[in-house]
């Protein structure tokens, strides 16, 4: 159940890894078309770009979800926070249209992956008996972290005047992600109340 659960490193690794993509997600929902304008870009495209991710986000639910069943949940996480943060990597350079493009198209492929796999991969760790819990705290954490994020960018940007050091943080934070999800290393945790 939630209590042995919460004593396992798993379990915090999951809430840190959230924590993070989270961050990340949220922020750039808020900040990329911002970004995009900052740049020089026209506001069009700007726009533009959240519709890549918007479209980018089905193909990720509907691949990250048949990589899930083929490879399993800690598997495909780990890939898409792979791909997830070489997208971070990636926007620190990016200003041309056809580059944050890709950023976009990249990301927004990751954006949709991750909410495919969360529930799997909660039920993998821990089972079914208690997941509507354990992932309600765990997707809980997440939303702390996204609703921090963009307020945090935001503040960042409004120090800074522009989006440099706020992008080179999202990385970070992606960063953070894949260390976490690494260390809830990978397999089911058997409790004796987690069925």
């Amino acid at each position: 159940m939630l209590r042995e659960a919460a004593r396992s490193r798993q379990f915090w690794m999951l809430c840190l890894t959230f924590f993070s993509v989270f961050f990340c997600t949220f922020s750039i929902i808020v900040h990329f078309a911002p970004s995009v304008v900052d740049l020089g870009q026209t506001t069009t495209v700007g726009a533009a770009m959240i519709s890549i991710i918007g479209g980018a986000s089905i193909g990720g639910r509907l691949i990250m979800g048949a990589a899930n069943d083929k490879m399993g949940s800690w598997r495909a996480t780990v890939v898409c926070i792979i791909i997830f943060t070489t997208s971070f990597a990636w926007l620190q350079a990016a200003r041309e249209p056809w580059a944050l493009g890709l950023f976009a198209a990249v990301y927004g492929f990751c954006h949709g992956g991750f909410y495919t796999l969360i529930s799997p991969l909660v039920a993998e760790f821990f089972g079914m008996k208690s997941h509507g819990t354990i992932l309600g705290i765990i997707v809980f954490c997440g939303g702390i972290g996204g609703s921090l994020g963009p307020i945090f960018i935001g503040s960042l940007y409004d120090a800074l005047e522009n989006y440099q050091v706020s992008f080179l943080l999202l990385l970070g934070m992606a960063a953070v992600a894949m260390i976490a999800i690494l260390f809830s290393g990978k397999g089911r945790i058997e409790f004796s109340q987690i069925g």
